[in-house]
């Protein structure tokens, strides 16, 4: 009776986990990936979902990467065609990373929610001259007092500079200067998110802002090893580790609540 027991129990586990994994999060893709469902083929794209009946096409030199509800991924990089079940079998096979597992179950659920291309960027006019901004870098994390540099194409130029970060704004006029230290009073209250942008002053457009996150003291040593381990897993990657760790920004601001 107990043996029935234990079985029926590893039955219902069994069916549980296969359902939880009934579909599989396309995370990234890079070159030409088919993705055929419905009685139809479409190009594979970050945030569609694979599920059974579904199938990936690879071509030479492309890759793509899973995450399953759990957030085990994979990067599938041979060419070839699969189905859903045999991708998923691949994932199982995969050794799980437990270091960016609760990163991409995170992921996971943002894409089924719906919410998996929420805006990055402050929204701003369309600017078609060239930018000047060089650090802090689009979507980063600082953990010390940043140093905001800037490449003007002209020293003799005034640049106007302007930062902002909750109820905080710096705007001013700059001469002869290609870099500013974050104002004292942006350090006050952490977490900060703070957005950066300098252009001509003489200019009736500005580019995009740039966008940097100063965590909370306490978490940056979980921040910085999350980093390094992504730089370690797919630093030959560029656009996928520059997806990823977008991705772990928008991660920790929400978990901030500073969107």
């Amino acid at each position: 009776m107990i043996k029935a027991s234990h079985f029926l129990f590893t039955i219902v586990l069994l069916a549980v986990v296969i359902n939880a994994n009934s579909q599989l999060l396309v995370y990234h893709v890079s070159k030409q990936v088919h993705w055929t469902h419905d009685g139809k083929k479409d190009w594979a794209k970050r945030g569609v979902f694979l599920q059974p009946g579904h199938q990936i096409t690879i071509t030479p030199q492309a890759n793509v990467m899973f995450v399953q509800k759990d957030g085990k991924s994979m990067l599938l990089d041979k060419s070839g065609n699969y189905t859903f079940n045999q991708v998923q079998l691949l994932m199982q096979k995969t050794k799980a990373e437990s270091i960016s597992k609760n990163f991409f179950a995170y992921v996971f659920e943002k894409f089924l929610s719906g919410d998996g291309e929420e805006k990055q960027r402050v929204a701003a006019v369309v600017y078609r001259g060239k930018t000047v901004m060089l650090s802090p870098a689009d979507s980063s994390f600082v953990f010390s007092t940043p140093v905001l540099s800037w490449k003007p194409e002209s020293v003799s130029i005034p640049y106007r500079l302007e930062i902002k970060s909750n109820n905080e704004i710096f705007d001013t006029v700059l001469r002869k200067t290609t870099s500013l230290q974050l104002p004292i009073r942006f350090f006050t209250k952490l977490p900060q998110l703070v957005t950066w942008v300098c252009y001509p002053a003489d200019s009736k457009q500005k580019p995009s802002p740039l966008l940097f996150l100063i965590p909370k003291k306490e978490d940056i040593i979980e921040i910085r090893s999350h980093l390094n381990a992504l730089d370690k897993e797919f630093g030959k990657n560029q656009l996928l580790l520059k997806t990823m760790k977008q991705d772990l920004l928008i991660h920790w601001i929400n978990s901030y609540h500073l969107n």
